[in-house]
């Protein structure tokens, strides 16, 4: 595809159950400007995708997808640059969540034929972004990109097991001596405000969560894999992580009082935990360059995310983003990242993981650089406006001032 962001997008719609005859026209006599593709066995999608580029693939499914979820999760492997999406009746909270975790867009069937090419298009306009040459270019570059660690997976084969309890998971972690204490830890920290400590792994995953704990390898692995380079002292990669934590908090608290389910809440935390791994990236493998774009940055009182754009081709969320995608993790928290410093260019209205990754970074204090260059997002007050989630905003700022008071505490003991 190039940069040739305004190409015609190619859909395969894949309708194994003979539902759904008309879509493509449906779709086309509703304005889509498609090229689109039609299968009638799940097979034949994968050949097609072997084969052949495609956009999007549209898989349509009954209300208990569960062979569509397993076929959309084997598309993720085999043909990451291709988008997922689940056509699907209303699904209940557990299908959804699992179906968020493997899809790009969820559409109802129910919902209109504009809705659903509005939904569609933003997806794969999003996608390009990341699949640009530019961008692989810049990705290419990095010769230590880290791969998901092997817990990842294994808490990800737990998550989508039906049988799966909170001693399964115990089990998994209790293998991982670094993941077992950062859990500990993060339960008996004062944003849990426990009696009692907790020291039993089991307790400890119940009340933290499978999704979040994944986040928390993942994040954990992240930094294992790329130390403090030798040459970096603009900021200090230790300090970039224990904000990564905080923003995460903070993202899980803020969904909770805007109302957000545990869906919604636990990708905040994962979207806060990982906004900002394009940085270290960067810094790692690229320090004497981007050293130079802080430089600059600071000089012109310029936003980071910015100059890095004009000088590299892309941005620290950019390149977050790509290997974000990489990895397979769930597309909501690889929007977040991609959008946390511009959220007016996020499709989604209203409470979205994006939103409250973007609020979270931009309520905390920023990261300390030696430039006095601030790191965060900027609050975007428009775009809350725009999606009535500035009725929120107080209490938002009474929870980022205690998570900030809490914080101070703990750096004075």
């Amino acid at each position: 595809m190039g940069e040739n962001t305004q190409a015609r997008p190619k859909i395969l719609f894949c309708d194994p159950t003979g539902s759904f005859l008309r879509w493509s026209e449906d779709m086309k006599s509703a304005g889509a400007q498609w090229d689109i593709e039609r299968v009638d066995h799940l097979q034949s999608g994968l050949q097609m995708l072997a084969s052949r580029k495609f956009d999007a693939i549209v898989v349509a499914s009954p209300a208990s997808p569960e062979r569509e979820l397993a076929y959309l999760r084997q598309i993720m492997s085999q043909s990451i640059g291709c988008v997922r999406v689940l056509y699907t009746p209303v699904l209940s909270s557990t299908y959804l969540a699992k179906a968020l975790d493997v899809a790009h867009r969820v559409c109802l069937n129910s919902n209109s034929h504009e809705e659903t090419i509005a939904l569609i298009e933003q997806a794969v306009a999003s996608n390009r972004q990341l699949s640009q040459e530019r961008v692989r270019r810049s990705m290419a570059a990095f010769k230590q990109l880290p791969s998901p660690p092997s817990i990842f997976h294994e808490l990800t084969r737990q998550l989508n097991s039906e049988r799966t309890t909170s001693e399964h998971i115990a089990a998994v972690v209790s293998k991982d001596p670094a993941l077992t204490a950062r859990l500990l830890r993060i339960v008996n920290s004062s944003y849990f405000g426990l009696r009692q400590p907790v020291s039993n792994i089991q307790q400890a995953v119940t009340l933290i969560g499978t999704r979040t704990l994944r986040g928390l390898a993942l994040a954990g692995h992240f930094g294992s894999h790329y130390k403090e380079a030798k040459d970096w002292n603009l900021f200090s990669l230790d300090s970039l992580q224990a904000r990564s934590l905080m923003v995460a908090r903070l993202a899980q608290a803020l969904a909770k009082v805007a109302g957000g389910d545990a869906m919604l809440r636990d990708q905040a935390f994962l979207s806060g935990l990982l906004l900002d791994v394009g940085m270290v990236m960067l810094a790692n493998e690229q320090s004497q360059s981007y050293a130079k774009i802080f430089g600059y940055a600071a000089k012109h009182n310029k936003p980071l995310a910015e100059v890095e754009l004009k000088a590299f081709g892309v941005n620290h969320a950019q390149l977050g983003a790509n290997l974000l995608t990489q990895w397979n993790l769930p597309p909501m928290v690889v929007d977040a990242v991609l959008y946390h410093h511009n959220p007016e260019g996020y499709f989604q209205k209203g409470l979205s993981a994006t939103a409250i990754a973007h609020v979270a970074d931009a309520l905390l204090p920023p990261l300390e650089s030696r430039l006095q260059l601030p790191l965060n997002a900027q609050l975007n007050r428009e775009f809350l406006i725009r999606n009535d989630l500035d009725q929120f905003l107080p209490k938002w700022k009474m929870e980022a001032n205690g998570f900030r008071l809490t914080a101070e505490k703990a750096a004075m003991n």
